[in-house]
């Protein structure tokens, strides 16, 4: 259940996280986004499932569209429209918290997300090493932001999961863009 997810994901984590990351971290914006594309191919994303991944650059952040996931978005779309044989097999958080990026009711294997991208990296690096957008409905894409600046990732992207943003970190406008 929800009080248990984070240690357990914690548990699998904390054996290879900085083993991988600290190389992945230490390199060059352009070679963290090639290698989160790289690794997330081997999820089959995308509605062929053949690792097709979307992404555009815009001033200050690369965006990925995973559409679906291959992973945690297949699974939840397979649930939620009643396709899973045993739904029973899959979790879903029943209140808000950090590790559900403040929103209740979010898919169990995809919380490993905000804490492999977020909460972890800030943790051990600072900041977020990419940003996830979860989608609201199952069927809508999840999104990943990749900063070309780490000074620029917005306040609310640390404070969602439960930590304090650095000194003069931006804030989103109405519009979910920096100020």
């Amino acid at each position: 259940g929800d009080d248990e997810l984070e240690k357990a994901i914690r548990s699998v984590l904390g054996s290879y996280y900085k083993a991988r990351y600290d190389k992945v971290m230490a390199s060059d914006v352009k070679t963290q986004l090639h290698l989160a594309v790289e690794g997330l191919r081997g999820h089959l994303m995308g509605k062929d499932r053949q690792g097709e991944i979307p992404i555009t650059e815009e001033q200050d952040r690369y965006v990925l569209k995973l559409d679906p996931c291959g992973s945690g978005g297949v699974a939840r779309q397979r649930v939620e429209s009643g396709k899973e044989p045993r739904p029973d097999l899959f979790g879903f958080s029943k209140k808000a918290g950090p590790l559900t990026w403040g929103k209740e009711r979010v898919c169990h294997y995809c919380a490993h997300c905000s804490m492999v991208n977020e909460i972890l990296a800030i943790e051990n690096y600072g900041h977020p090493m990419r940003v996830t957008e979860y989608p609201e409905k199952a069927e809508d894409a999840c999104i990943w932001y990749i900063y070309k600046d780490p000074k620029k990732i917005p306040a609310e992207y640390y404070e969602r999961v439960g930590k304090k943003a650095p000194a003069g970190a931006p804030r989103l406008n109405q519009e979910g863009k920096t100020k």
